[in-house]
């Protein structure tokens, strides 16, 4: 047992913390300000595909360690066609590529509407060759390079942190999985018509709110699925049922109960691949929306076309 001096220690000691504690938090307390906005921490580097505030222009920015040349492929249909145009990325000393592009660039290359955009890169494996065009080998040293590196610049490559993705990748009309394989039968198949794309949104100006200043100890968590919240509920209008508009319909309810937050189910586009080349069947469903497209969980948020979130549901 401890002592009766160790006990006195120890109570000293619980008592100077507690002390600075307090000395802290007063010296704290004036500094106070109101709660910052909410932001998301993909707005750190502003990585992704943006409008500046005129709408003028679109800054492209993605991170790469490895990749030597990027170039971003813009395109004024999701599917079927070749890109509109075409821009080399700058990188800077992080390892972020970006560039900026007129918009009054792209509507004189053909894309009057939505502007859906992919990647092509270019590493180790595969250094740039002022040869290749796409389709073509030129350039090429190994499928995969002795640190794992995979780059082709034939396959068009989704952006981890599009705002939006235009489609899935296997779907109605297009079953191929080959177009997005590589080694010697496939490596030069041109991805660029069939894969899915990133979606260029303009930024929401809608108030969503302060940062929460209450403690995380005190907060009451809700996991749920977005669809399955509301999806069968009567007291939700019909056309907003199973959808983000009906889920907000619910925060009244929710915090009646005493739920102080709320953490969805994956929402961004997922592998579905049974459901994404037959809509209707049910077979190999992944409702639950793991196992996500993009690889970081800021990526693309589903177009609609999905088993959990309508299409009339579109963000």
């Amino acid at each position: 047992m401890p002592t009766p001096r160790a006990r006195r220690t120890r109570a000293a000691l619980a008592a100077g913390l507690a002390a600075a504690l307090a000395a802290v938090a007063a010296l704290a307390a004036p500094l106070a300000t109101a709660p910052a906005p909410a932001v998301a921490a993909i707005d750190a580097r502003a990585l992704g595909a943006r409008y500046d505030s005129s709408g003028s222009q679109i800054t492209f920015r993605v991170h790469s360690a490895a990749a030597t040349r990027m170039t971003v492929d813009l395109y004024a249909n999701p599917t079927g066609t070749g890109e509109n145009a075409a821009y080399l990325l700058t990188r800077d000393s992080a390892g972020v590529f970006s560039a900026t592009v007129d918009v009054a660039a792209l509507r004189a290359a053909g894309i009057s509407g939505t502007v859906y955009y992919g990647y092509r890169a270019w590493g180790p494996n595969w250094p740039y060759s002022s040869a290749w065009t796409k389709g073509s080998s030129a350039g090429f040293v190994a499928d995969v390079a002795a640190a794992g590196n995979r780059f082709n610049p034939n396959k068009l490559l989704l952006d981890p942190y599009a705002r939006e993705i235009s489609h899935d990748p296997l779907r109605p009309g297009m079953t191929d999985q080959t177009v997005y394989a590589t080694g010697p039968a496939y490596r030069n198949t041109d991805s660029g018509p069939h894969a899915a794309k990133g979606v260029v949104l303009a930024a929401t100006t809608a108030d969503v709110g302060s940062r929460p200043t209450r403690a995380l100890k005190d907060d009451l968590v809700y996991e749920v699925h977005l669809r399955g919240l509301t999806r069968n509920d009567p007291s939700v209008p019909a056309a907003y049922r199973g959808t983000y508009r009906g889920a907000a319909l619910k925060a009244g309810y929710l915090a009646s109960l005493g739920v102080t937050a709320v953490e969805f189910l994956p929402l961004q586009e997922a592998r579905n691949d049974t459901n994404d080349v037959d809509p209707t069947g049910t077979a190999g469903d992944n409702y639950w929306g793991y196992l996500t497209i993009p690889t970081n969980e800021s990526g693309g948020f589903s177009s609609g076309a999905r088993p959990w979130i309508p299409s009339s549901d579109r963000t």
